[in-house]
C-alpha cells in the first residue's frame, strides 16, 4: 500500500505542474518505451490524477475554447502505453523502480469535426493523457475521465502539439458516444451531446492566451 501511495504522489506532482492548462508536450528526453495493450484495465484499481486548471473543466464552453479540436471519433485501436517524466522510485522492498506518467497512444477514425479541420478520410494517431502504470498494476486517469475503449465512438478535445501531433488531455476530454456507425452516419445531429457541443463551440470561451499549434493531421 505503501508503494501505490508513493506512484500516486510521484504522478500527481509532475501533472499539477504539466497539466495546470490542460496541456502538456509529450516530447521529453527521459522517456520509456511502449508497453502492450493486451492488459485488461477492467481488473485494475483506479487512481486519479488530480491537476490544477485554468478553466472550469466542467463548462464546456471553455473546454471547447481552450482546445484546438473538437472532434466525433472512433477508436480503432489501443496500440499500448508510453511513459514521460520518468524518475526512480524505491519499491516496497527498497529497491529501484522507474515510474513514469502513462499516456496511451490510440489511433482513431475523424467521424466528424466540430471545431478544427482534422482529415477524416484515414486513421490518426493521438495520445491520451492517462494509462497503466509501468507494473501492470494499477490505471491513472484524471477525475471525471476515462481510457477510450476500441470499437466505440466518442466526442474527444485535442491539443496540437509543437510536433503536429495530438494531445487528448484533462477531466471530460473524451465523452462516450451511446450510438452506432450507421446511426452517425444517418443522422448525427440527433445526438444530445454532439448538439450540446456544437452549441458550446458556437459560443465557445477562450479565458486564457496559450501558443498554439496545427495538428499534423489536418486536411
Amino acid at each position: 500500500m505503501k508503494f501505490k501511495k508513493n506512484i500516486l504522489i510521484a504522478v500527481t506532482a509532475v501533472l499539477v505542474v504539466g497539466g495546470a492548462v490542460g496541456v502538456n508536450s509529450i516530447s521529453k528526453n527521459n522517456d520509456s518505451g511502449v508497453a502492450e495493450s493486451s492488459v485488461d484495465i477492467s481488473k485494475l484499481p483506479v487512481y486519479p490524477i488530480r491537476g490544477s486548471f485554468v478553466y472550469d473543466v466542467n463548462n464546456k464552453n471553455e473546454a471547447v475554447g481552450i482546445s484546438d479540436y473538437v472532434f466525433v471519433g472512433k477508436v480503432v485501436s489501443n496500440n499500448g502505453t508510453i511513459y514521460k517524466d520518468v524518475v526512480t522510485m524505491e519499491d516496497e522492498n527498497g529497491k529501484p523502480k522507474e515510474v513514469g506518467t502513462p499516456y496511451t497512444s490510440y489511433t482513431i477514425e475523424v467521424v466528424d469535426n466540430i471545431k478544427g479541420k482534422l482529415k477524416k478520410d484515414s486513421p490518426i494517431d493521438v495520445l491520451k493523457h492517462g494509462g497503466v502504470t509501468q507494473d501492470n498494476k494499477a490505471v491513472f486517469v484524471f477525475e471525471n475521465d476515462e481510457l477510450p475503449e476500441a470499437n466505440k465512438f466518442y466526442i474527444f478535445l485535442g491539443y496540437a502539439q509543437k510536433d503536429g501531433s495530438i494531445l487528448i488531455s484533462g477531466p471530460n476530454s473524451n465523452i462516450l458516444l451511446n450510438t452506432s456507425a450507421n446511426q452517425l452516419k444517418q443522422n448525427i445531429n440527433s445526438l444530445k451531446e454532439y448538439q450540446e457541443y456544437r452549441k458550446a463551440f458556437q459560443d465557445e470561451i477562450i479565458k486564457v492566451k496559450r501558443e498554439r499549434f496545427t495538428s499534423k493531421f489536418e486536411e
